[in-house]
């Protein structure tokens, strides 16, 4: 066992049957992979703040330039085998709050930013998204009503397998994007998005059903 002192924090780093885990006294970080099966780890950040909250990374996994913020409790980040991320954040506000990356997703660079109770953002296997994409579970401020009543909840963002995402995208809270769909370059996404579709715009709507795509150009 290794005792390292970081920002004021004690981490525990511990090897068992070839797999390592990183702990963070009442946070847990696991990082999985095995001796002959190393992922990638550049300028790598953790920032967590709460009880109970939880950062699982899978095998083969290439992060580069990546910050992951916590503020809260019960909140995960859940980051699935062969994925790649470069110059990105992962932020959580508040509890219970969740990030899932599946499977093969790839990220050139975005900020993921879940913030309510109970809320999520879920992007599924073998989706591609570009650099400058902002995804937002909420606001970040409330607006009221002339009750007192905050009318802008937070809700979750699902983006369905095979999905790819252009660049300078925005999502907002709620939108759903069905598989095999595509956002073109500075959409805003504000509603949800049929499979197999493409769709431009601010804000976005589709104008082409039934497509499909691959990550080679094809010639």
């Amino acid at each position: 066992m290794k005792k390292i002192l970081k920002r004021n924090q004690l981490l525990f780093i511990l090897a068992y049957k070839g797999r390592h885990f990183l702990l963070r006294l009442s946070n847990w970080i696991h990082i999985g992979f095995s001796v002959s099966n190393n992922g990638v780890y550049s300028k790598l950040k953790y920032d967590i703040r709460g009880k109970g909250n939880s950062i699982s990374i899978g095998r083969n996994v290439v992060l580069i330039n990546v910050l992951i913020y916590i503020r809260g409790n019960g909140n995960n980040v859940v980051i699935q085998d062969d994925v790649l991320i470069m110059n990105s954040i992962l932020w959580i506000e508040d509890n219970s709050n969740l990030i899932l990356l599946g499977k093969n997703v790839t990220i050139e660079g975005a900020h993921m930013a879940v913030t309510g109770i109970e809320k999520k953002i879920v992007i599924s296997d073998n989706s591609m998204l570009s650099n400058n994409i902002t995804i937002r579970t909420g606001d970040s401020h409330a607006i009221l009503n002339e009750k007192g009543e905050k009318i802008n909840v937070e809700k979750d963002i699902f983006i369905g397998k095979h999905v790819w995402i252009g660049s300078n995208v925005t999502i907002l809270k709620g939108v759903h994007i069905e598989d095999n769909s595509i956002v073109g370059t500075g959409s805003l996404v504000t509603d949800n998005i049929s499979h197999s579709s493409i769709a431009v715009g601010i804000p976005a709507k589709v104008i082409k059903n039934n497509v499909s795509w691959i990550r080679d150009r094809y010639l």
